[in-house]
Parts: structure tokens; C-alpha cells; sequence
């Protein structure tokens, strides 16, 4: 018989998960390997953070999602989900087969909690860029995805409803500065194997990635 986890416990998972991954990706350091992933340890057990074969994490007995995870692909490539910005700058994430799918059903429950949630996004195979905590804030079944947002602040974003000029710009700058910015930077130190392409420098920490021209009209501004 499988003993629920209590909301206490679940609670618990989360903050471990979170610590851990604040001392484990520093500066220096912020990719994280999927093995170890799968070796995190919680309270003298191993409870992997991402699930070995779907995207979406929900460990046995508790009731809501605790991680996300978007698969890398190469510029080439199509992902098998295609998590995309919207049209309001918020980020939304796809379903996984059956909207019913106990998965899926853990999505709205996170948002019905108001649960924080680990996103780890693929940069190269197996190694992952964590973003957390990432809160829920809508389920849009017409389109078999829920929308996710980076900041704390837009935690309680109406989305039935159109947002404002300044909510919309607010949400684009967070998604360049919080995510897409990390997720460049990271794909291309990892693809130069950790050192500068001028002048061969290999400490990670001095080291940044840019686009020779600016990529987006506002690129520039941030």
C-alpha cells in the first residue's frame, strides 16, 4: 500500500529539490547532468527529479507536478512537444499525449495548489539548464498546453482575460533576461567546449556568449 504524501512532505520534496539545486548550479557551474538528476536524495532515499521516460514529473504519492522538462533538440530538429512563448510572452508548455493522462492531471493540480515547480531545459543531450521555482498559472485545454511563468510577481496573471501593454512587456523582458538569454548563452559555451572562441580562455565563469548582430528589434534595449 502506498502511503500519500502528506501536503508537509510534499512541501519538503520541494524545498530539498530547490536547495540542493541552488548549491549544486552556481555561476560557475549552472548545467546539470541527467544522472544526477536521477540520483538526488531526499531524507535517506533516491527520488529522481525528472522522469525517465516523460517529461513531466509527478512522484508516487504526491499529487501534484513537481518538475517540467523540455528535451533538446538541435536547430534542425523538431521537438516532439513544441514549447513555445505566446502571443502575450508567456510561456507555455504542451501536454503529453491524453489530456487525461495522470501527468497531465498533475499540471492542473499544481496549478489548483499554486505549487512551485523545477523546469529543466535541454541544452545538449542529457545536461539540463533549472529554472525554479516556475508557477502555473493557466490550463488551456483548446490548445492542450498550460501557461508558465518565471517570476514570482506574475504568479496571479489572469489569462482569460487580454493582459496589459505593461504585464505583456513585463512578461518579454523576464522570458528574454530569465530564460532564452541563459538557455543561448549556455548552448553555446557548451558547444565550444567551455572556452573562448578569440582567445581560448577556458574559465566558465568569464565567459559569455552573443550574437554578432542583435537578434530582435528591442534585443538590444535589455
Amino acid at each position: 500500500m502506498i502511503t500519500p504524501i502528506s501536503d508537509d512532505l510534499d512541501s519538503r520534496v520541494r524545498a530539498a529539490a530547490m536547495s540542493w539545486l541552488r548549491q549544486r548550479c552556481t555561476a560557475a557551474n549552472p548545467v546539470i547532468r541527467r544522472d544526477e538528476l536521477l540520483r538526488f536524495q531526499f531524507e535517506g532515499r533516491t527520488l529522481p527529479l525528472i522522469d525517465n521516460r516523460l517529461g513531466i514529473r509527478k512522484p508516487r504519492g504526491m499529487v501534484a507536478a513537481l518538475s517540467i522538462l523540455t528535451t533538446y533538440t538541435s536547430d534542425s530538429a523538431r521537438a516532439q512537444y513544441d514549447d513555445t512563448v505566446g502571443p502575450d510572452s508567456i510561456l507555455r508548455y504542451k501536454f503529453q499525449g491524453d489530456p487525461r493522462h495522470y501527468t497531465n492531471t498533475s499540471l492542473r493540480k499544481a496549478l489548483e495548489l499554486q505549487v512551485p515547480l523545477l523546469w529543466f531545459y535541454g541544452i545538449q543531450q542529457s545536461l539540463y539548464l533549472p529554472f525554479f521555482p516556475v508557477w502555473i498559472v493557466a490550463i488551456e485545454p483548446e490548445l492542450s498546453q498550460v501557461a508558465v511563468v518565471l517570476d514570482e510577481a506574475q504568479r496571479h496573471l489572469e489569462l482569460d482575460r487580454p493582459i496589459s501593454l505593461v504585464e505583456r512587456h513585463y512578461a518579454e523582458r523576464i522570458t528574454k533576461q530569465r530564460l532564452h538569454q541563459p538557455i543561448f548563452r549556455q548552448r553555446v559555451i557548451e558547444a565550444y567546449q567551455t572556452r573562448c572562441a578569440i582567445c581560448h580562455l577556458r574559465h566558465r565563469s568569464l565567459l559569455d556568449a552573443a550574437h554578432i548582430e542583435p537578434f530582435s528589434p528591442g534585443f538590444a534595449e535589455l
